[in-house]
């Protein structure tokens, strides 16, 4: 296992599965996302319009991520936060968790004050 965090290859190449890198895995892949985008379209769109009429602002959150390979990707979800949030709670709650000092809740904060109220489901 922890070769495969060091090398993230390791693990990919190592799977039986037999369409695993396979012009023909990537077509099925693109498939059945298209197929369960536009199945799922009606409902993403009442999400964001719920999302939209709990808090102000884009209903939407971008945030860069790395892929494969080390490739930067912008990944996009439905917003459970409040727009620019300071982020003091939870650099609070990090500290709590490398120090190790718990609340009732755990290393957890129910009660953030930074995430709506539709964001509660939405998570």
């Amino acid at each position: 296992m922890i070769e495969s965090i060091v090398n993230p290859h390791l693990e990919a190449n190592t799977l039986s599965w037999p369409l695993k890198r396979t012009p023909g895995k990537r077509v099925l892949d693109l498939v059945v996302a298209a197929v369960l985008l536009i199945a799922l379209a009606p409902l993403m769109a009442i999400a964001a319009l719920i999302v939209c009429l709990d808090s102000p602002g884009s209903p939407f959150y971008r945030q860069q991520r790395i892929g494969r390979g080390g490739r930067p990707f912008t990944m996009w979800k439905f917003r459970s936060m409040r727009r620019a949030s300071s982020d003091d709670v939870h650099r609070q709650q990090a500290l709590n968790w490398f120090r190790n000092i718990r609340t009732p809740n755990g290393f957890k904060n129910e009660s953030d004050p930074r995430i709506t109220r539709v964001g509660k489901y939405l998570r």
